[in-house]
């Protein structure tokens, strides 16, 4: 994250080709966090999956999107080391919404079993800490575009 300051060289023209697509995955990111906080709440009811499902579904649209924002981008990773900066900040991020979305589906698939159930804490956690980055990680690339300081 400190590269896409430190490399701070480029014009203000953001990575992605439209400012509602970040705004769109920063709110389909938000939307799964509350579907898997409750589930979470609920994990022991019958009705719990139906949430898992959500959250589930609303990290595949965000992955879906991340991928046609790289793919539509007006700059590349190329274009200057804050390109390159931005794009693999992004890029680790939505390599770890991947994970969290095989925790997801490992979720619904291994539902029946009680070491799953057991378990499940732990890839809510993770989904959790995946959301909370992506915050940083937004404003740091797409609101400031690097320019805090």
């Amino acid at each position: 994250m400190f590269s896409c300051f430190w490399f701070n060289d480029a014009a203000n023209i953001t990575i992605s080709y439209s400012f509602s697509v970040p705004i769109l995955e920063t709110y389909l990111l938000i939307m799964s966090s509350l579907m898997i906080s409750m589930f979470h709440g609920g994990v022991v009811s019958e009705y719990s999956k139906k949430y898992v499902y959500s959250a589930l579904l609303f990290s595949l649209v965000f992955i879906y999107f991340a991928i046609d924002e790289f793919l539509n981008s007006s700059v590349n990773s190329l274009c200057s080391p804050y390109y390159a900066s931005c794009f693999m900040l992004v890029g680790l991020h939505l390599s770890h919404v991947v994970v969290g979305s095989l925790g997801l589906i490992e979720l619904i698939y291994f539902d029946k079993f009680e070491l799953v159930r057991s378990k499940s804490e732990m890839i809510v956690v993770y989904w959790h800490f995946v959301d909370f980055i992506w915050l940083f990680v937004f404003s740091v690339v797409y609101i400031f575009n690097g320019n805090i300081f």
